[in-house]
């Protein structure tokens, strides 16, 4: 899925690429998210950390994550960031985390979360 991340691609070519179904999927998804933010309000967004699409696979763990935003003032009272970390560091270990760049969102989510 990361080869569309930030990338523009022709219709044609989505509707005929074999993840193109499942990138339009994750796209609605993420309008649906973006939709839930308006509802919460995160006053700095400098103290915001947004996780985006972590997989794109459902039966990982590491998906109920998706999408998710949280301000860093919420941390100390976040009831799943043990497990989110837990999840996160062992999919990591297990070589699951791809990206076209050196730099790993993975990472930086565990280290602002465990800060």
């Amino acid at each position: 899925m990361s080869i569309f991340s930030d990338n523009g691609v022709h219709n044609d070519c989505l509707n005929k690429h074999p993840f193109g179904k499942m990138a339009l999927l994750y796209r609605e998804k993420y309008h649906e998210y973006i939709e839930t933010l308006r509802l919460k309000t995160i006053e700095d967004a400098k103290k915001s950390i947004p996780f985006g699409l972590l997989t794109s696979d459902h039966k990982e763990s590491l998906s109920k994550f998706n999408f998710l935003t949280l301000s860093k003032d919420d941390l100390k009272n976040w009831k799943q960031k043990d497990e989110f970390i837990n999840i996160a560091r062992k999919f990591n270990q297990e070589g699951k985390w791809e990206g076209l760049a050196e730099y790993n969102h993975l990472d930086y989510l565990i280290n602002e979360v465990t800060k």
